[in-house]
């Protein structure tokens, strides 16, 4: 697998029309690959809202809109159902129950007409927040949170779905450290996990790791996915359906593409992809993949 890793290869996802000069990460691909729903921030992580962009009749992206639900409470978190059916989603707007935290756990039906209203989904939130969760094809919700019984900072979570209940929120220990560990996202085959943490031994900020399941379905020592990785922080991994495409969320900044002689270059690279801010990467993983059974 180390071999495979090495030659992984950033690139900039939609430079320009998704990647700009604003504030974005956090990504949701449908299965058909033809919807991707990511955020929009606003003074960083302060303001959070939901963007979605289609491809159009002739298969070129089109232009990015606001979710109709989104832009007023703090939205963030994205991530499509393995069916595409839902759209799942953290966001601190009002519940009825007082005892929950402001980072809740949301959906939305997604159907030929477009986004249902916003549902609590009930059964899954607690007195903790909810960050970054991301959804299986059996429904098993994997997130990351500071809870009581945490090592420290953010901690991994998996939380069962058991005849259409929510069960317990246990801890991945395997992976916790008293680090921040965080973003879990399981491939399409179950075998491998992706996740980004603070842990020593990274490049300096949140770093992305990958870690396979051993035959007694735990999660072995993660690697550090240099070749994808920066000095910056490195975050919010997901995989295509198809397995593919591994998205990622970056505010690296490659100071060689920064060289400028005039204040028109200036306010270019100002308002460019290349300013700092968050932005959308991917990479193609599927020759990693193919290591193991992507058939599901």
């Amino acid at each position: 697998m180390e071999t495979v890793l090495e030659e992984l290869r950033p690139e900039i996802f939609l430079a320009d029309n998704v990647s700009t000069g604003d504030f974005e990460y956090g990504s949701a691909l449908s299965k058909d690959g033809a919807t991707f729903v990511f955020i929009k921030g606003i003074q960083g992580f302060q303001k959070a809202s939901l963007v979605v962009i289609r491809k159009e009749a002739n298969n070129q992206w089109g232009v990015p809109s606001l979710l109709p639900f989104s832009g007023v409470w703090y939205d963030t978190n994205p991530y499509f159902s393995y069916d595409s059916k839902k759209l799942f989603f953290v966001s601190d707007r009002p519940t009825e129950d007082t005892t929950l935290k402001y980072r809740n756990m949301w959906y939305v039906h997604v159907g030929p007409t477009g986004f249902s209203q916003p549902r609590l989904l009930q059964g899954f939130n607690d007195r903790n927040d909810v960050i970054y969760p991301t959804v299986d094809k059996e429904e098993t919700v994997r997130y990351c949170s500071v809870r009581p019984e945490g090592k420290g900072g953010l901690d991994l979570y998996r939380v069962g779905l058991e005849e259409g209940k929510y069960g317990a929120h246990i801890p991945i220990t395997e992976l916790n450290t008293p680090f921040h560990d965080a973003d879990p996202e399981v491939s399409p085959n179950g075998q491998l996990m992706v996740f980004t943490s603070t842990r020593e031994g990274g490049l300096g900020d949140f770093d992305l790791y990958i870690t396979k399941k051993n035959n007694n379905g735990r999660w072995e020592p993660p690697v550090n996915l240099r070749s994808l990785n920066s000095p910056a922080m490195d975050s919010d991994p997901i995989f295509s359906k198809d397995g593919k495409y591994l998205f990622f969320s970056s505010n690296r900044y490659n100071s060689k593409k920064a060289v400028v002689e005039d204040y028109q270059q200036l306010k270019a690279t100002l308002n460019g992809y290349n300013n700092g801010l968050m932005n959308i990467y991917y990479t193609d993983v599927s020759s990693l993949l193919k290591q193991f059974d992507t058939k599901g």
